[in-house]
């Protein structure tokens, strides 16, 4: 790949990033355990479970109609 930046800058985001990664990855939660942000009671889900699609930015689906 072809750049203008140069490596060092291009090594010091890689870096930020793999950091980034490391502290958003510290805590995982079981699979069978329901995200904080899926709230069956009021039929919100982040998280297709049957297609398993889900997006950390994508609206939340609201089952009413």
């Amino acid at each position: 790949m072809l750049t203008t930046v140069p490596a060092g800058a291009l090594r010091a985001v890689a870096a930020e990033a793999r950091s980034a990664v490391a502290r958003l990855t510290r805590v995982q939660r079981p699979h069978t355990q329901l995200s904080v942000l899926d709230d069956p009671l009021v039929s919100r889900r982040v998280h297709d479970p049957v297609s398993s699609v889900g997006s950390a930015i994508a609206t939340a689906l609201s089952g009413q109609p």
